[in-house]
């Protein structure tokens, strides 16, 4: 099993494979992917706004991410999550290293991954084949998903794909530059 050579992202997260009926609806698992959408945003005022009205939504925007961290520190505190792994998601599955996780006590029905350190909600999604260890890596490959939770999932690989892109090239540019 390989995964597809289409858009994926390298990440480090918390996971966590479940093996009884864990399942959450398509609802909750899209708000989770529309809320780690909202915290990834970052707040650029444009036009009339960046004159008069910027400063002072940034500063909002700065208390807002203060009071976030503050509330992901709490949450982690009364939490035991996993530790975080590297992770390679793409929407057909994931993988990651095979020492980083237990071996499944029994058949591994689903997959808790938790996307961003402030959120308390796994995306949780079936899983259809979990792999043996090769090299050193394992993959799981998702179940059928519903047409809008894949849409959704879709738009948030593409996204992390594309701020990969950026950061590489934007790294290229100052490797360049610096020569």
């Amino acid at each position: 099993m390989s995964l597809p050579d289409g858009p994926c992202y390298e990440d480090r997260c918390a996971l966590r494979l479940q093996d009884g009926d864990a399942m959450v609806s398509d609802q909750a698992n899209i708000g989770v992917l529309t809320a780690v959408s909202a915290l990834e945003m970052h707040f650029t005022p444009t036009g009339e706004e960046s004159d008069t009205r910027g400063p002072e939504l940034q500063q909002l925007d700065n208390k807002l991410n203060v009071l976030i961290q503050m509330f992901a520190g709490f949450w982690r505190a009364q939490c035991a999550l996993p530790a975080p792994v590297a992770v390679t998601v793409s929407l057909d599955g994931l993988r990651f290293d095979a020492d980083a996780l237990p071996e499944p006590a029994g058949p591994t029905r689903s997959v808790a991954l938790y996307l961003n350190d402030v959120l308390p909600q796994p995306l949780v999604l079936p899983v259809e084949q979990l792999s043996p260890a090769v090299d050193g890596r394992r993959e799981l490959r998702f179940a059928a998903l519903s047409e809008e939770l894949t849409e959704a999932l879709s738009r948030h690989i593409f996204r992390r794909h594309r701020r990969a892109l950026a950061q590489n090239r934007q790294a290229s540019n100052l490797h360049r530059d610096g020569e």
